[in-house]
């Protein structure tokens, strides 16, 4: 019969997606140097909001990419035929968001220019050889990000997924020696040239989930949720008290998936508001740095300004963006299926 996601199973993937959207969105609320405040002037403030959006919110992209990995390896698929699907469903948004994102800062360049005033992050296009556009692009050094730094995700995803058939070929011959170099890449900090930590790791798990049959029902029956919300805020306040050093942090996103899995049986009465965000959270990861931008212009920097932007970066955008996604799907519904690769079309079991 092979892996198959029933009604209920499938709504808890929804609630975590809504729930991981507004996720994302509060972690790049924060900001290391808020129009050159800088944190030691926000002090507790700064703290605050770091364990939040760093801490406890930052297991969402985790979470994306192993549900990601379940949803894709639960059905057959060929090769090639995915690849074909995912140049549509990643390939393009990305590179049009990208691309969107090079225009925005291109006309904040120029009006810089006009008025005098340079920020810290103006970028002279005219000053780009043919390798900054392939690294603007694709993230070929420093941190692998590409211009638009959200969208590293888009981009791992998609060469996962071109890897996909020989990741779970390697599983399939060698499912110990695999795990364990799994957690040794996870837990061993080591980093893979050309993507980021989580993105591997995350998506060889999603496989693990499938190959071996392992539902959300059946972590509900094992693992008491009282244990593992215990265990959840232990290594929470293990990763807060050593200042989010490698090794704790990456235990505790585990744990952190984990939990939150659990606690999606909880969030499916939330009905209302999966209906409302779901359908519309990878536009939203796609679009959420465009509002960052424009708030984070307006607003001067000072401690109080740095708390009601951190709040109103995240409800802005959420408000913002959704009501641009059902303005498009109602009266723009082919650009929106572009925008989004196809999610448009019809209701799917898709993770952003």
């Amino acid at each position: 019969m092979g892996y198959q996601i029933q009604k209920d199973e499938s709504r808890r993937y929804e609630a975590l997606k809504m729930l991981m959207c507004v996720f994302v969105l509060v972690i790049h609320a924060f900001s290391d140097d808020f129009r050159g405040v800088g944190w030691t002037k926000l002090g507790t403030a700064y703290h605050i909001t770091y364990i939040v959006s760093r801490m406890v919110c930052d297991c969402a992209v985790p979470m994306f990419i192993v549900m990601s990995s379940v949803l894709l390896y639960a059905k057959p698929f060929s090769w090639w035929g995915n690849v074909k699907k995912k140049c549509r469903s990643l390939l393009v948004p990305y590179l049009i968001f990208n691309s969107l994102w090079v225009v925005l800062m291109f006309v904040k360049h120029v009006l810089g220019q006009k008025l005098g005033i340079v920020a810290g992050d103006d970028i002279d296009f005219s000053t780009y050889s043919l390798f900054d556009w392939l690294d603007a692009f694709l993230g070929l050094t420093g941190d692998y990000k590409p211009l638009l730094t959200t969208l590293w995700y888009v981009r791992d995803l998609f060469i996962l997924n071109v890897l996909a058939t020989p990741l779970r070929k390697l599983i399939d011959r060698m499912p110990v020696p695999m795990l364990v170099l799994t957690l040794v890449l996870w837990f061993g900090d080591i980093h893979i040239p050309g993507i980021q930590d989580y993105s591997l790791p995350f998506f060889i798990l999603g496989y693990y989930l499938v190959k071996y049959g392992i539902h959300f029902q059946d972590l509900d029956r094992k693992l008491p949720i009282g244990l593992v919300l215990a265990a959840y805020l232990l290594s929470l306040f293990v990763v807060v008290l050593l200042q989010r050093q490698s090794t704790a942090l990456r235990a505790h996103l585990l744990v952190a998936v984990v939990f939150w899995v659990l606690c999606s049986r909880y969030l499916v009465r939330c009905t209302k508001l999966i209906d409302l965000i779901a359908p519309a959270s990878f536009f939203i990861y796609l679009s959420h740095r465009f509002i960052y931008a424009i708030i984070q212009v307006v607003m001067d920097g000072s401690l109080l300004v740095y708390l009601i932007a951190y709040i109103l970066k995240p409800v802005c955008a959420l408000a913002v963006l959704l009501g641009v996604f059902y303005f498009l799907k109602r009266f723009l519904p082919g650009l929106l299926e572009v925008l989004v690769g196809g999610r448009g079309r019809k209701v799917r079991k898709e993770v952003l």
